[in-house]
């Protein structure tokens, strides 16, 4: 009865659907499934949603609805160009279309 999940997640082997499918493919969808993670694909992975629902098809488990944002640290490098860093954003104020993700889902 139990279900192993792999999340979409940056900064791991699974930072996108694509990737995620790699990893899973071949094992019984029953059985193993991944997690759809809307906030960490603003700071990598980020495929189309309704394309990346439709690859992962019967392996698509569950989704975790979090914002994220790239914000300007201040800082610069010595080639003058920007510093940014991702931070945890609200709903409404982060980058990704909360509202375009729930309607792909």
């Amino acid at each position: 009865g139990v279900k192993a999940l792999v999340e979409l997640h940056h900064m791991t082997i699974t930072p996108s659907a694509s990737a995620a499918l790699r990893l899973v493919d071949g094992l019984d969808p029953e059985h193993i499934g991944v997690i759809h993670d809307l906030g960490n694909l603003v700071i990598e992975g980020h495929e189309d949603h309704l394309a990346a629902f439709e690859l992962l098809g019967p392996y698509l488990a569950h989704a975790h609805v979090k914002n994220a944002r790239w914000v300007d640290t201040g800082d610069t490098r010595a080639d003058g160009s920007t510093v940014w860093q991702n931070e945890w954003a609200p709903l409404r104020t982060g980058q990704a279309s909360v509202s375009e993700y729930l309607d792909a889902l």
